[in-house]
């Protein structure tokens, strides 16, 4: 009934396979690869996941908590994190990762929240990001691809940051 938080914590990798629902409690995980999660609502609660290796995001809702990743590549896609609360700024999504970050045909909404990422290379296409009024930060060293509307939102950008794309 009340609040709940979760916290996952492996040696090795983390996948999920079940709903999980904390009723606005965090959710953190903790191990190697973090993979599906097809249907994680924290409902206002915050989620972490801190990884060594890969993270591969299924569906998750926050609420108007926020969002952040650690690892080395990201990837997600229909949907897949959506930060957004109804008659509020939705909740932030922060990548700190240090290899390549693909987000794809609407894989980020936060609503009004900004939105971070930082690695290696980054794509988004096809709707990937959109915040609705949140500030877009990219933070990467390598290509940066956005086509197809594959993003709707302001950017900020290191002034070295070369984007290439359609828009």
């Amino acid at each position: 009934d009340g609040a709940m938080n979760v916290v996952l914590t492996a040696s090795g990798e983390v996948k999920c396979t079940d709903p999980i629902r904390t009723n606005g409690g965090d959710f953190t995980s903790t191990g190697t690869d973090f993979s599906g999660c097809s249907d994680l609502q924290t409902e206002g609660g915050d989620v972490f996941l801190n990884h060594t290796a890969s993270v591969s995001i299924g569906s998750l809702q926050t609420g108007g908590g926020d969002f952040n990743s650690n690892g080395t590549d990201f990837s997600c896609y229909f949907g897949c994190i959506n930060t957004t609360v109804t008659g509020t700024a939705g909740g932030n999504v922060t990548l700190n990762h240090i290899g390549s970050v693909s987000i794809e045909q609407g894989g980020v909404q936060t609503g009004g929240g900004d939105f971070i990422s930082s690695g290696t290379d980054f794509s988004c296409n096809q709707g990937g990001c959109i915040t609705a009024g949140g500030n877009m930060t990219l933070k990467h060293t390598g290509s940066v691809l956005i086509e197809g509307g594959g993003s709707s939102t302001t950017f900020i950008s290191p002034s070295s940051q070369t984007f290439s794309g359609g828009g």
